[in-house]
């Protein structure tokens, strides 16, 4: 499992003993720091709800499935060595084509500010014990025949060919369309502030303006087209009050919680965008229907909200480590997270992250010190001691702009390399496909890489 999740962009090895969390960094990319806390934060906040019980798992933070089922003996063989078995392993994301364990992604849990704003990252989306009850409220403001008669999608239109589609049907049929085409980490002023007619009459606008969450509201109709095979905004779509209609072509992955929610009752579902249009005739042919779609999404995922995440989260914890055969024992390599902080402070890199998301709330620890406690550096109240990932598992080796940086002395680790923690692991063990040599001694027993296979060593 940790050798198939270094080909991802984020991947830890997590162990619960005698409820103590400790993290082993597998894959850290430096670029992609701001949503580290997010990636362990559901295995904490689980911890402060639940008695979780000893287990040792990995979990991978990239947006698609990496446990791919093999097509034959050969692929099998290729893929995961002789006689192994496909390996158990956390991913935001699950298919039918892999095995996958599906889990909260990061969007659930992204970082609070430091200056007391709840959107200061990328996303600018509220951490979901925030967003669940505010949407929620502001989704319940309006009733859904107040609503504009226009089926909205706002976003990257370069991510995806239906997309694109999208785009061209809103330019074609603006008396049941309109599209805001925007890219999400930048800052426009709302559409609606500006008046733009579109907003009410349809067609396209192109980075003008952004549309917020409550600001969708306002629409009858949402829609859901995949980018990278999911969504994550298709949560918060749910709680608007509104129809969300699904473009199911090219939603290859799912999330932990889509299998709540049917066709034809929780949102409308279409196969391809070529029949967005025909649904939405359909919907306002029908506004009863329409409304009541409108109401049971809305109303089941109102009952999706932090708890249930992390009872979801316990209850997939609690089975995975029923099924364990062997009694955790503490990784040599890892490092032990208390607080939300100790998270913090752990994936910073030159203070790109002290400076913006430390929160100073210790509540957020399994075991808080005491009110009257002596707190000092490095911890302040935590367990964080000085580490950092390792160099390895934060860079690309395989960009020419990166070869080097993780040996001493060379340009390269002059200018990023010496942020990073020291290595433990071998550069070979990051090269796509390569398989560990199980005749080795187990890294989490020795604390030290073992040597691996290239692709191809087994057909």
């Amino acid at each position: 499992a940790e050798q198939k999740c270094k080909i991802s962009t984020w991947c830890h090895r997590a162990q619960v003993i005698d409820g103590r969390l400790y993290i082993t960094d597998l894959r850290s990319i430096f670029f992609d720091r701001t949503y580290a806390m997010a990636r362990v934060l559901p295995i904490l906040l689980t911890m402060q709800r639940f008695k979780v019980p000893d287990l040792d798992a990995v979990f991978s933070g990239t947006d698609y499935p990496i446990m791919d089922l093999p097509r034959d003996a050969g692929h099998m063989n290729r893929m995961y060595g002789p006689g192994q078995a496909v390996p158990p392993v956390f991913s935001p994301t699950a298919n039918s084509v892999s095995l996958d364990l599906p889990w909260p992604d990061f969007s659930f849990f992204p970082p609070l500010g430091r200056c007391g704003k709840e959107c200061t990252h990328p996303l600018k989306t509220p951490r979901w014990q925030l967003a669940h009850p505010q949407l929620l409220a502001l989704g319940r403001k309006l009733a859904y025949h107040e609503k504009i008669d226009r089926a909205v999608f706002t976003g990257n239109m370069k991510t995806s060919p239906n997309r694109r589609t999208i785009f061209n049907q809103a330019e074609q049929h603006p008396e049941l369309l309109f599209v805001n085409e925007v890219y999400i980490k930048t800052s426009p002023p709302s559409c609606f502030d500006i008046g733009e007619p579109n907003v009410t009459q349809g067609g396209v606008l192109v980075k003008r303006c952004g549309l917020s969450f409550e600001e969708l509201c306002r629409y009858k109709y949402l829609l859901n087209v995949g980018s990278n095979g999911y969504a994550n905004k298709l949560k918060y779509l749910f709680l608007t009050g509104s129809v969300v209609i699904w473009v199911r072509k090219d939603s290859l992955n799912y999330e932990f919680f889509e299998h709540h929610f049917v066709p034809g009752v929780h949102y409308a579902s279409v196969d391809t965008v070529e029949e967005v249009p025909d649904m939405i005739r359909r919907l306002q042919a029908d506004p009863a229907w329409a409304a009541s779609i409108a109401r049971t999404g809305q109303e089941r995922m109102a009952s999706l909200d932090v708890d249930e995440v992390a009872h979801y989260c316990y209850r997939m914890l609690q089975g995975y480590a029923s099924l364990q055969k062997f009694k955790p024992k503490r990784d040599p390599r890892s490092w032990e997270v208390n607080c939300e902080d100790d998270l913090v402070r752990h994936y910073d890199r030159g203070h790109m992250l002290e400076q913006r998301y430390l929160t100073e709330d210790n509540s957020s620890c399994l075991r808080p010190p005491a009110p009257a406690a002596q707190l000092s550096a490095p911890g302040w109240g935590g367990t964080y001691n000085g580490t950092h990932p390792p160099c390895l598992s934060s860079h690309d080796l395989s960009a020419p702009a990166e070869v080097g940086v993780c040996t001493k002395g060379t340009p390269q680790y002059k200018a990023s390399g010496w942020l990073d923690g020291p290595d433990w692991d071998m550069p070979d063990a990051y090269k796509g496909g390569a398989l560990p040599d199980w005749t080795d001694e187990d890294p989490a027993k020795s604390g030290k890489g073992a040597k691996t296979m290239p692709w191809g060593t087994f057909s």
